[in-house]
């Protein structure tokens, strides 16, 4: 036989050999997960969502990857591997992540107190301040109240997070520190003002520097902008009747190291894989194995109980931990305007998953995660074990100018021309009462709302505009007291008891 013919039949041999494992994968992955491309087009026709990406992580890599949908539904731009989705609070391990490098480092420790970093920040006592550790930031056991910090965060948000340190001590909690589980977006907000104070260096850039370019996540971006110039990019949706219908993004400066990281499932199966690999890509250790452990151990148990149950699921630091038909499950979920995200990590089998969607607040990934699980690890299903359809609608808009009609029965104690005014909270920032030809409106930095007389001198709220899919118009307003111009100070239900805001 000549030197060419034995050179043709290497390269014929090596090609059929690449075929049939190429056939044998196609196979395996047909056999493994049956049904599972029509059961995901269901879905996707049930949410009326627009797109969807799925990965598994098995060995150190992706063992199965798709996409579904669209990324752009105008221009029928389909869902691959690489689309860039909004992770919302997954982005959450992140921002911890970066501090735990720091904590290896020997820039600081979990039991430092946030104050050794942030000395301008001031907690609402002398007890918060001096029980407060980075830990309890990390865990979302400060006992700082959910709702006043969101309020804060989203309806008086600022372009600089730092806007946030001063209110601190304005905002009272709700329990003692490490009592209970709150979760808090603005306890990682500070977590990322840490390790700026740390590094000199903006939250964005300590993502980028410390996580990112080590582990090559090359297309991952940090923030809207960012991510929406990607070539690949999915845009958000919610849902307008039964179409999805693309929605403004989220202004989350204030609460960006919270949730504001945009990733593919090809770059998140390599954050995936150092998890399961004791932190290690290749030979190059980018997490500690004791940050690790403490990570995805528990921090703070989820229950009110005094002495937590076996199986009691526990949140780590930008994890939630807790036992899953006997097998030890780590996961986090996000969601911003357009976005929802799930990730689990069942580090024992070494087996992690991974769904984005450009779809607002909705259960779509978990249930896609569930199809993933019971395939992984052969589950069957309880008969009383049912998905739950959950997704954002969008309402359309009434027009701004509808004038402000009085109850006859209960009718307000001032003039509506005399509300108007501005009306400010420390812990918050301004509210600006107009009145506007008969219309009563009420301004605050995230939107404009129109005032609804409801009874006496309280208002409910709607929508002028367009809003990023983060909340109803559930705001009420209600005048009190009076100055010789009219009201002097106005409640509205922004904590579990009503803040007042005081004229200006």
């Amino acid at each position: 036989m000549s030197p060419i013919l034995d050179k043709s039949l290497i390269q014929f041999l090596v090609l059929l050999l690449i075929s049939v494992q190429a056939a044998c994968q196609h196979v395996d992955k047909q056999e493994r997960f049956p049904d599972l491309d029509q059961e995901i087009e269901a879905l996707l026709e049930e949410f009326h969502a627009a797109g969807l990406a799925v990965g598994v992580v098995e060995k150190g890599g992706l063992s199965f990857v798709k996409g579904y949908g669209y990324r752009n539904v105008e221009q029928a731009q389909a869902v691959d591997e690489n689309t860039l989705f909004g992770l919302g609070s997954v982005s959450k391990a992140f921002t911890a992540g970066v501090l735990g490098i720091l904590g290896d480092a020997g820039k600081l420790t979990m039991e430092d107190r946030p104050q050794q970093h942030i000395p301008d920040l001031r907690f609402f006592n002398k007890q918060m301040d001096a029980d407060i550790k980075i830990k309890h930031l990390l865990s979302h056991s400060s006992g700082m109240e959910v709702m006043t910090s969101e309020s804060s965060c989203i309806l008086f948000l600022s372009e600089d997070r730092n806007a946030m340190i001063p209110r601190m001590k304005y905002l009272a909690p709700a329990a003692g520190v490490g009592e209970d589980f709150r979760y808090n977006n603005l306890m990682y907000t500070l977590a990322g003002i840490i390790g700026e104070r740390i590094t000199g260096k903006p939250w964005e850039e300590n993502v980028r520097a410390l996580l990112l370019q080590p582990l090559r996540m090359d297309d991952t971006r940090v923030g809207y902008v960012a991510a929406s110039q990607s070539p690949n990019f999915a845009y958000g949706y919610s849902v307008l009747a039964t179409n999805p219908q693309r929605v403004p993004p989220e202004t989350i400066m204030t609460r960006a190291p919270a949730g504001d990281i945009y990733s593919s499932i090809s770059d998140m199966s390599k954050w995936l894989t150092v998890w399961l690999n004791g932190g290690q890509q290749g030979k190059q250790q980018i997490l500690s194995k004791q940050y690790l452990s403490k990570a995805t151990g528990p921090q703070q148990y989820m229950t009110t109980e005094a002495v937590p149950s076996p199986g009691t699921p526990s949140y780590g630091y930008g994890w939630m931990i807790s036992d899953f038909h006997g097998y030890k499950r780590v996961e986090h979920s996000g969601a911003i305007s357009g976005y929802s995200a799930n990730v689990v990590l069942f580090p024992d089998e070494g087996i992690g998953t991974v769904v984005l969607s450009n779809q607002s607040n909705s259960s779509l990934p978990n249930v896609v995660t569930r199809l993933l699980i019971d395939r992984l690890l052969k589950l069957d299903r309880a008969p009383d074990d049912q998905r739950t359809i959950r997704y954002s609608q969008i309402h359309p808009l009434e027009p701004a100018d509808i004038k402000t009609e009085l109850s006859a029965e209960d009718a307000p104690s001032y003039k509506l021309e005399a509300l108007a005014a501005k009306y400010t909270h420390p812990g918050f920032g301004t509210i600006e009462v107009s009145y506007q030809q008969g219309t009563l409106l009420a301004t605050l930095p995230f939107t404009t709302f129109r005032l609804v007389h409801e009874s006496g001198n309280t208002f409910s709220s709607t929508f002028t505009e367009e809003v990023p899919q983060l909340m109803g118009p559930w705001v009420t307003f209600t005048f009190q007291g009076t100055t010789s111009a009219g009201a002097d100070s106005v409640l509205v239900n922004l904590g579990e008891e009503p803040v007042p805001f005081n004229r200006e």
